[in-house]
């Protein structure tokens, strides 16, 4: 193996540890599925390291409800008014 294809190599493994989580977690994957493409060793350590990067409750459900609300036409645009 040439020493280019090994720092290229290099390269690709630190920018998938650096920037991977994030974008594993905004996919939707797992706590395994991103501890196993990161080569941690157990879920708990993911967990301690990239917890922060996962949706609560709360960004599920007021996700859920926006979307629920531009379905039936009434996003932030709607000229629907709660007040009569």
């Amino acid at each position: 193996m040439s020493s280019e294809s090994s720092t290229s190599t290099t390269d690709s493994t630190t920018l998938t540890r650096t920037s991977q989580p994030s974008d594993l977690i905004a996919a939707g994957c797992d706590v395994v599925t991103v501890q196993r493409a990161l080569g941690h060793a157990s879920a708990t350590f993911t967990l301690n390291t990239d917890s922060l990067l996962w949706p609560t409750a709360e960004d599920r459900t007021s996700s859920a409800a926006a979307d629920l609300m531009r379905q039936c036409g009434l996003g932030a645009d709607s000229s629907y008014s709660t007040t009569r």
